[in-house]
């Protein structure tokens, strides 16, 4: 009992913190975003390396019956009073039809799709981890841990396709399969993720032209502003030239964002029975090439600092990076966030 009313606790928590009422779906995906990171701290304590069966927080050699038993009832727990949370605060106040479709690929140039790619990434990631931890085969934790993000990122999915105020949403389903397909198959043929999914933020100008839309406070920006967010792919460097002189904590980065853009079609847009034009920024993507550290190869002799660090796991360190776009062909940056 004490579990689930801290996971309800948490929910409202961020809920009120975010202040993300909105009829966008990119909104409730930022939502989970958050709930990831919560559960990726309290999953970072348990590593896969450690096979210490004396103690109940390592990996287990063999299925363990109680930890099996709290895992389901935990994992259950979670889907249902997260799905519960999510229909309370968004869907609750709009009426419900026939389930339908809604296409919303051109919207913000693919971001949305990379974040859903990302959470489900890393929600399966951990949904192995605790399998395995409970002493699963292998096999059977890529199966059930790996789907995890593809079931609870689906379940929303289908809650929008039977909202009038949103709709199933095709694109959101593929990159949500190819979020636990990029995991699964990583993880069945190099025995860990050696390309990595990540995230990063720095602070735009947008904010100030349509703050209700891209947040007006930090906390909401790091969530609503595209033009400020990037999605990287990491690959470890160490593994894939198989050069032990290079440290194993050292990766290369490719990075995906977008900027200009003040709506999520076009930066033309009614307020308040006004028309308001910013058709003059030029809406563009861009491409970076960087650096990155994965922080699940660093360990210090604390067992609680080990545990904050590698919870930081999803988001890209700032590094030098070089940018590619169609404005500024290249530009470089000493330090990019």
């Amino acid at each position: 009992m004490y579990f689930i009313t801290n996971i309800i606790f948490l929910i409202k928590y961020i809920y009120n913190w975010v202040n993300i009422r909105s009829s966008s779906k990119k909104y409730k995906k930022q939502f989970l975003y958050i709930f990831l990171f919560a559960t990726n701290f309290c999953n970072a304590q348990n590593s896969i390396t450690k096979k210490d069966t004396s103690s109940f927080f390592s990996t287990s050699l063999s299925p363990n019956k109680t930890k099996i038993k709290l895992l389901a009832f935990g994992e259950g727990s979670v889907y249902a009073i997260g799905n519960i949370g999510l229909y309370n605060l968004w869907y609750k106040n709009y009426s419900t039809g026939k389930f339908h479709f809604f296409n919303d690929n051109k919207e913000w140039l693919y971001m949305d799709k990379l974040g859903h790619s990302t959470i489900s990434f890393y929600f399966g990631w951990q949904g192995y981890n605790l399998m395995r931890w409970a002493g699963v085969s292998e096999n059977k934790s890529l199966l059930y841990g790996g789907c995890l993000g593809f079931v609870f990122l689906s379940t929303v999915e289908i809650m929008d396709g039977f909202s009038n105020g949103w709709g199933f949403s095709n694109g959101d389903i593929v990159a949500n399969a190819a979020g636990t397909i990029a995991f699964i198959a990583q993880q069945k043929y190099f025995h860990q993720p050696v390309f990595k999914l990540k995230n990063s933020y720095h602070d735009t100008q947008y904010s100030q032209i349509r703050p209700n839309l891209l947040g007006g406070s930090l906390p909401q920006r790091m969530l609503k502003d595209y033009n400020g967010q990037t999605y990287w792919l990491t690959g470890n460097l160490q593994y894939i030239t198989q050069n032990k002189k290079i440290p194993n904590w050292l990766c290369f980065a490719f990075g995906y964002g977008i900027d200009g853009f003040v709506g999520a079609t076009s930066n033309v847009f009614i307020s308040k029975g006004a028309t308001f034009d910013y058709s003059n920024i030029k809406r563009h993507n861009q491409f970076y090439v960087s650096l990155d550290v994965d922080l699940s190869k660093i360990n210090t002799k604390y067992k609680m600092l080990n545990t904050v660090i590698h919870a930081f796991g999803l988001f890209k360190i700032p590094f030098p990076a070089i940018e590619f776009n169609k404005v500024d062909k290249m530009k470089l940056h000493p330090i990019y966030f």
